[in-house]
């Protein structure tokens, strides 16, 4: 290779184009750069230019400006605050000869690396240079880099919500808050868990353990590793999608071989508004098959100029040994004694031919492997499991039409709830003050 670069400056200029090239593209987690003097990476699809703190590692093979001969040095490459302006964000270099007890202390004299951000495309590059010659003396210890290989993984997955109306895909609704843990399943480890919760047009992280202390939308962790969320908003073509991107581990284990991370959804509290005077509404939220416990979906009226919200119906999900056995709807009552305020109650099921009436006095259909309906009819019926209930007082009829996967997602579909205002039914038969209706949703949450 010696000779071809003497003999031709043809193949320099090859070579140059070369570098140009790699330096265009986008890649997640390898670069590389043929005879040149620096090398790319970049990330895309972040929802900002990576924060300060972030770290990537390279191992970097360059040719020795005395003999050409090749050597590999190992970099980590700090982002930090530009102390020339502090408003603007720069890279540190800092250099070590072996990864096995690197001294990453001293900033390198012989490697820079520049970062750009572009905000149309979301995508963010670091490209590593060989420092310029002083007065026009050579003093680098390197005439060109080789190649550059990024040390470090980049992640990416996606969170896709199917929330649907009548018209279409709708949007999550504000403060749907997610719980998420990186795995490695090669070794079967939680590398980290975190938290992303949805604002008004935007995601934050959390790296907290109770989910508090919510970034924007990106976080550091504390060796420098990033996670990313950006939102998508859902369409009439498309739903909703949050575009998970983490950055800044190994990309390969002990012995070698690339780690294939995964990210995977654990806990949520979630809620799904509907549109004003909207009644239809399908979801799948929650419902891993893995977990054991009672999940509740718990219908809620909100009144926004009050800043108040009313449950009005409950639906449980019991999932034990990997399988739902349990699927019961609740009627919402509230208060004891002569006057009880009953905010909706349940009458009966319907799935196929079977009909099954609420339980005896307890405002409640329970649907299992010893009822009349099973849960296995739920999971084999095309048309799912309607339950019909009376909601409030005069109010009308109100039906949620429920279906379940093999793998334990539970969807929704509600139809007659009141769209302007609703009145709940007293008791001992006293009149009741109506609430006027701004919106409903479902909250998901694991009570055991």
């Amino acid at each position: 290779m010696k000779k071809k670069l003497k003999s031709s400056l043809k193949i320099v200029s090859i070579a140059l184009i070369l570098v140009l090239v790699v330096s265009m593209i986008c890649m997640s987690g390898s670069a590389a750069d043929l005879f040149g003097r620096g090398s790319h990476q970049s990330w895309s699809n972040l929802p900002a230019a990576l924060p300060f703190g972030t770290v990537n590692y390279y191992a970097v093979s360059c040719r020795n400006a005395i003999d050409s001969g090749l050597k590999t040095v190992f970099l980590k490459v700090e982002k930090v605050i530009s102390l020339s302006n502090p408003s603007e964000d720069s890279l540190n270099v800092y250099e070590s000869d072996s990864l096995e007890n690197p001294d990453f202390t001293e900033l390198s004299t012989d490697f820079e690396a520049i970062s750009t951000y572009t905000v149309a495309s979301g995508t963010e590059g670091w490209t590593i240079v060989l420092k310029e010659d002083i007065a026009g003396e050579y003093t680098n210890k390197y005439s060109n880099i080789v190649s550059v290989s990024p040390l470090t993984a980049t992640i990416t997955s996606t969170q896709t919500w199917d929330g649907m109306s009548d018209s279409g895909y709708i949007d999550v609704a504000p403060e749907t808050t997610v719980k998420y843990v990186l795995k490695d399943p090669g070794s079967n480890n939680d590398i980290t868990e975190f938290y992303i919760k949805k604002a008004e047009s935007s995601l934050k992280v959390s790296l907290s353990p109770d989910g508090y202390d919510f970034t924007s939308d990106n976080a550091v962790l504390s060796k420098g590793q990033t996670i990313n969320a950006f939102l998508i908003p859902s369409s009439n073509f498309g739903p909703e999608r949050w575009i998970i991107t983490i950055t800044g581990y190994d990309r390969h284990d002990a012995d070698g071989k690339l780690i294939d991370y995964l990210v995977e959804k654990k806990d949520i509290n979630s809620s799904q508004a509907w549109m004003h005077k909207s009644t239809q509404f399908k979801q799948t939220f929650s419902g891993v098959a893995s977990q054991t416990g009672t999940y509740v979906y718990t219908l809620n009226l909100k009144e926004s100029s009050l800043g108040t919200e009313t449950a009005i119906l409950e639906i449980k999900k019991t999932v034990f040994d990997n399988t739902v056995t349990e699927i019961a709807v609740e009627g919402v009552t509230a208060g004891m004694g002569p006057s009880p305020v009953f905010y909706s109650t349940v009458k009966n099921a319907e799935c196929g031919y079977y009909v099954q009436t609420a339980d005896d006095g307890s405002n409640r259909i329970t649907i299992n492997n010893m009822s009349n309906i099973k849960v296995s009819d739920i999971m084999s019926s095309e048309n799912g499991l309607k339950v019909n209930f009376n909601i409030g007082s005069n109010n009308g009829d109100a039906s949620v039409t429920l279906k379940l996967t093999e793998s334990g997602r539970l969807s929704y579909s509600f139809a007659g709830l009141p769209a302007d205002s609703f009145t709940p039914d007293m008791g001992s038969g006293q009149d009741a003050t109506s609430i006027a209706v701004d919106s409903y949703n479902v909250t998901v949450s694991k009570v055991s």
